[in-house]
Formats: C-alpha cells, structure tokens, sequence
C-alpha cells in the first residue's frame, strides 16, 4: 500500500462567512499567511542558490553553475513575490471593509438634546 501525502489545508479554508469580524479574520490570515510563506520561500531559494552554486567542478563549470543556480532560485523567488502580494491584498481586504461597512459595522449613536416631541 503506497503512502498516501496527507492533503494540505489552508488556515482561510476554516473560515467562514458567517460574521462582519470574519472578514476582518480572514484578511488577518491572509496577511500572516503571506507573510509567513514569503519568508519561507525566500529562505528556500537562497538555500537552493547556496547548493546548486557549488555543485561545478572546474572554474567555467563552477560559474556555469552559479548562473545556473540563480535562474533555478529565482523560481522560488518569484512565488514569494506573489506571496508578498497576498499579504498586501489581506491588509487591503480588511480596510477596504471596514472603510465600505463603516456605517453597518458601527452606527452613528443618536444623542439626546432637548424635548422628545414624538411622545
């Protein structure tokens, strides 16, 4: 029986739409998740560029190999950009509702001044 890689779950699949604070949670997570991945993945690809560079033997091999090794890396690069973006548009998420909401997310309070003449 092959092993079987266990499915991956984001942390936004267990948010649902059910209340106004569960936008703002899900564009929280959005921004931490980005965060974290981009991290991850720039981390990763310095890793990878460290490995690959050093993987020539003679001298025209070794920078056959670090020019190599940059274009590999920078794969890995470019999802992290993406990634970044994905932490902007959280942050972007949560002002843009709060900014549209505004009126439904906190009414106005009416004050009292004077005569009530309805009563």
């Amino acid at each position: 029986m092959a092993d079987r890689q266990p499915a991956y779950k984001s942390p936004l699949a267990a948010i649902e739409f059910e209340r106004a604070s569960d936008v703002i949670k899900y564009g929280d997570t959005m921004r931490k998740v980005g965060r974290a991945e981009q991290m991850e993945l720039h981390t990763a690809a310095d890793e990878l560029q460290a490995v690959l560079s050093v993987s020539g033997g003679n001298v025209f091999e070794r920078a056959q190999a670090k020019r190599k090794a940059k274009k590999v890396a920078n794969m890995i690069r470019k999802a992290a950009d993406h990634q970044r973006g994905m932490a902007v548009c959280g942050v972007q998420l949560a002002r843009a509702f709060k900014t549209e909401y505004a009126p439904l997310l906190e009414p106005q309070k009416t004050t009292k001044t004077g005569l009530d003449w309805k009563g």
